[in-house]
């Protein structure tokens, strides 16, 4: 009896997967409910948020560090019904630019408008971008993403911001190639990649930090937010590639996926700018601090011995 029923109990299981990868339980509709079914949604802490271009700016020596970026990886490009999202695995990692941990990288999606007039989630100055990549992670002390979220430093997620250009960003052909294949809701191909082909770390350079949450529901208030001030190019061909998508099966096109920006209720935001000229006049200082450590040492000895 017992082998019999098995099999239904398999399905069950797999069905409610799908409903889970689907994320049906929210809508980009209105807001302002989540709380209602999310409480953490009305949380103190909330993402994303408005930037400010003039914040100060603090000077790092510490440029951002990546392992196994330059791999090809292949892995699924799923239509979530909320997004583009592309799996990356637990073998990238990211630290060093200012982080305390080294992280994970466990996937990146996209958030966009129907317009290019709107789309991003974090906004600078109050200016909306048409399109916002985001890089989740998770720290890697933990086991796995859904271990993380729980703790206050479980989270990084590095937001890039793009602005129209003319001719296509040649860093998301591994996207557009076969985002017709992900048309509808579930849908989902196997995409081959390299990640330093997807995110041009030439606009690595400068950027803000702040503390926040997840933008999707359940928002956990667990991120290291770092959102880039150089932006990206995509072309309106492009953008159209991402509005052409839905978010069922064929009859409501998935457009302005993005969170309205949230307050900031006290929270500092930091802005760090990286100087590789920097970096090496702290090596150069360093050395001759300890030149002159070690020669004062010889100083003594002859002097005592």
């Amino acid at each position: 009896m017992a082998t019999v029923h098995s099999p239904p109990v398999i399905l069950i299981i797999v069905a409610i997967s799908k409903f889970s990868e689907a994320s049906v339980g929210y809508s980009y509709a209105d807001t302002t409910v989540w709380p209602a079914s999310f409480p953490v949604c009305a949380g103190q802490q909330q993402s994303p948020i408005d930037l400010l271009s003039n914040i100060s700016s603090e000077t790092t020596h510490e440029a951002f560090q990546f392992t196994h970026h330059t791999d090809s990886i292949t892995e699924n490009m799923t239509n979530t019904g909320h997004s583009l999202k592309i799996d990356v695995g637990h073998s990238v990692t990211i630290s060093a630019g200012g982080l305390q941990v080294t992280y994970n990288i466990d996937q990146f999606h996209f958030h966009w408008g129907e317009n290019s007039s709107v789309g991003s989630e974090h906004t600078i100055d109050s200016h909306h971008y048409p399109l916002e990549l985001h890089v989740v992670a998770h720290n890697s002390s933990y086991s796995s993403f859904d271990d993380a979220k729980n703790h206050t430093d479980g989270l990084a997620v590095f937001g890039f911001l793009f602005e129209i250009q003319a001719a296509n960003n040649s860093h998301l052909d591994s996207v557009m190639t076969h985002i017709s294949d992900v048309h509808n809701l579930d849908d989902h191909h196997l995409v081959t990649f390299k990640l330093n082909d997807v995110i041009d770390s030439s606009k690595m350079t400068t950027y803000f930090r702040y503390h926040g949450s997840l933008t999707t529901p359940e928002c956990y208030e667990s991120v290291t937010w770092t959102v880039f001030d150089h932006t990206m190019g995509v072309s309106e061909l492009q953008m159209e590639e991402f509005r052409s998508l839905y978010s069922d099966n064929g009859t409501t096109h998935l457009v302005n996926n993005f969170r309205p920006v949230q307050d900031l209720h006290g929270r500092t935001v930091h802005k760090y700018s990286y100087s590789a000229s920097g970096a090496a006049g702290s090596y150069v200082n360093v050395y001759l601090r300890l030149s002159c450590i070690l020669l004062t040492c010889m100083f003594f000895s002859k002097i005592y011995a």
